[in-house]
């Protein structure tokens, strides 16, 4: 044997294969020869007594998710929630379960009843695995030691300067201040040993008055811990106490909190923003749902994450057209993370169920009337609604009039719903949009019927019309109808096979199954990773015209960016409206900068209604850079007005096109 033999000591490799958490009796004494190198000898020979498993050693588990930690970000818990909320804590319940981790699920609501508390109610209602737990920042703040929180980040140094602590409520664990017309200008927070945790002042500017804000956390004996100028700050700053320095993945499973994390960008950590709504259908002129100016500003900043996951292809596509996203985006659907129920051997064909919100969204008022065109054919069903919302008397009048009250059963709010769809027949989908309905999964895979409307997005690439469900166009209250009647045609085995079919479907969508595409999304996301970093740039317009095809511009670019310029191109934001979009422009360097050229197509112009307008940009990104900018247009001629649309210069001197006045 050779003295430079490089032979790994048998100890090291029986300790790194030996599983540890072993009872007693399922270990045996081992003894082991090795040969282990000594100063001033080749090898010397020892023997090396083991406990090892019975049976032999046992192989690394591979896991199906990156060896890091991950965390799954959300804005809030309430105590009774939707879909949303579900799914994200069905997906950290199954990574946790199913790769054997802990998961923590963070919250940055400042109503959030201690997380300790939440956690068990969450687990002991069965909506989160024992491996989940709940934190919050606020709870953080006030009920971690002073020596947890001495390497917590401050965003002011020196420390400012406080206001005088509030007095000590009895009955809560806040005071507030308010001014004389009602704005809270000071909400101190409180500990359970009656300690000020946090004073968070908002009449920085002038005592008094609304303006400018600091909050700061204190130590159990008064003294100023730490401060932030906004909560935008303490949130990243909380993150960055939770994670550390280690490699780390965040899943953003909300749009809200997208707005005000997706600038939370560090060396470390792979972030990655869960889109879970139909944001481009909110957006349309007919279609107009509304989207929050926080929402927007998470969906303006896609290119920001290091992956975008979104929930079906027909969406990824729309994002893609759009413009919204580009390589870092990919389809991971929800899961069935747990069957609706059991299903029934024998059901009534006539009953149906129905579980929805009773919002707009949900066009519960087509199912209603589909019910009542088939009860005029002769089909007598009986349909149980659960869920609650908005709507609920304007609905519960129509069923009055179309004569459905004896037929129609409101059961309200029922977290165990679901297990309805155990015994009922069929169920409805009506809604105008959807993400990825986790109700049809639900129903599916208790051999309940489904009969959809094959709206954006969910349904198509679920259900196959005819053999697992029925498919039917959006809006078609009649072929709704039509389709409850042929499935109360069919044959006891006719209906037998499609509820089969219904539930082998609904097996695609397993836990094991989507995990499996999250880890390999994630191992993606991290490969490709890079740190953005925001730099300046500067867009002068050159020349502008209006043609039948659209908005045609010529500008300038200049950039701190230099010449790691790529991915240029023109975009618009909507004003007054709910709009945005971009296009790929061709780019040319030259001595003075980068010369941009491209057309805003005609369809997208069509966004521009009433008082709206959009306003034009120009969008760069580098290799590990990203800039975007109004673009200057003063003192460039404008074309003249074209199909109602006029391009001009606004007030700040930038670019813009509304509707001729």
């Amino acid at each position: 044997m050779s003295d430079r033999d490089d032979l790994t000591p048998i100890a090291h490799l029986l300790i790194g294969r030996v599983m540890l958490r072993r009872a007693p009796s399922e270990l045996v004494y081992r003894e082991h020869l090795a040969l282990v190198p000594q100063p001033g000898l080749r090898h010397a020979c020892v023997v090396i007594g083991l406990l090892v498993p019975k049976g032999g050693l046992v192989r690394s588990r591979r896991t199906l998710l990156p060896r890091v930690p991950i965390y799954i970000l959300v804005s809030i818990i309430p105590e009774t929630f939707g879909g949303m909320i579900t799914v994200a804590l069905q997906r950290a319940s199954a990574f946790a379960d199913l790769d054997h981790r802990k998961i923590e699920v963070l919250t940055k609501s400042p109503n959030m009843v201690d997380q300790d508390v939440r956690t068990q109610q969450l687990r002991s209602s069965g909506q989160i695995s024992d491996n989940v737990r709940i934190r919050n920042v606020w709870s953080d703040l006030e009920t971690r030691s002073d020596e947890a929180l001495a390497g917590f980040p401050s965003r002011v140094d020196p420390l400012t300067p406080t206001a005088d602590e509030l007095p000590l409520p009895e009955e809560t664990n806040q005071s507030r201040r308010l001014s004389e017309d009602g704005a809270v200008l000071q909400i101190d927070r409180f500990r359970s040993d009656g300690t000020r945790a946090i004073c968070d002042e908002r009449d920085v500017e002038h005592r008094g008055e609304a303006g400018g804000r600091l909050i700061t956390l204190f130590t159990r004996d008064g003294r100023p811990r730490a401060q932030w100028r906004s909560e935008r700050q303490l949130y990243h700053a909380w993150l960055d106490w939770v994670i550390g320095a280690d490699e780390s993945i965040l899943i953003v499973d909300s749009a809200t909190a997208g707005n005000v994390f997706f600038d939370y960008q560090r060396d470390n950590v792979t972030t990655v923003q869960a889109i879970h709504n139909h944001h481009l259908l909110q957006m349309r002129s007919n279609e107009r749902g509304g989207v929050a100016p926080s929402v927007m500003r998470m969906l303006t900043h896609l290119d920001w994450f290091d992956a975008v996951a979104i929930l079906t292809a027909r969406q990824q596509a729309g994002f893609l057209e759009a413009g919204f996203v580009s390589e870092n985006s990919f389809v991971a659907p929800n899961m069935l993370a747990h069957p609706a129920a059991k299903p029934s051997a024998e059901r009534e064909r006539s009953g149906g169920v129905i579980v929805a919100r009773q919002v707009t969204q949900k066009r519960l008022d087509h199912a209603l009337d589909a019910l009542a065109r088939a009860r005029a054919e002769g089909i007598h069903t009986q349909v149980d609604i659960f869920g609650l919302g908005p709507l609920t008397g304007r609905l519960t009048r129509q069923a009055a009039k179309l004569g459905l009250s004896e037929v129609v059963d409101w059961k309200g709010y029922d977290s165990n719903a679901k297990a309805s769809f155990g015994t009922a027949s069929f169920t409805l989908m009506s809604s105008r949009y959807e993400g990825h309905p986790v109700a049809l999964l639900e129903a599916m895979s208790a051999g309940c019927i489904p009969i959809v409307y094959d709206i954006e997005f969910g349904p198509s690439d679920v259900v196959t019309d005819g053999v697992d469900g029925f498919l039917v166009p959006p809006g078609d209250i009649e072929g709704m109808a039509e389709a409850l009647i042929k499935l109360h045609g069919m044959t006891n085995r006719q209906r037998a096979r499609m509820r089969k079919a219904a539930i082998r479907r609904s097996r695609d969508f397993s836990p094991a199954n989507v995990t499996k595409v999250w880890g390999e999304q994630l191992a993606k996301a991290q490969k490709r990773k890079t740190t953005l970093r925001a730099r300046k740039l500067d867009a002068e317009l050159i020349a502008v015209s209006l043609t039948a095809k659209g908005l045609h511009l010529r500008l300038k670019v200049t950039s701190e960016m230099g010449g790691d310029m790529r991915d240029v191109m023109l975009g618009w934001i909507g004003r007054g409206r709910d709009a945005y979009g971009r296009v790929p422009a061709q780019a040319k360097k030259t001595r003075g900068g980068l010369v941009i050229e491209g057309t805003v197509t005609a369809a997208e112009l069509k966004a521009i209604e009433g008082n709206s307008a959009l306003d034009l940009y120009a969008f760069v990104r580098g290799s590990a850079t990203w800039g975007r900018t109004r673009i200057a247009s003063s003192g460039v001629q404008m074309p003249k007005a074209r199909d109602g649309l006029l391009p001009y210069t606004t007030a700040g001197g930038n670019l813009s096109v509304r509707r001729e006045a």
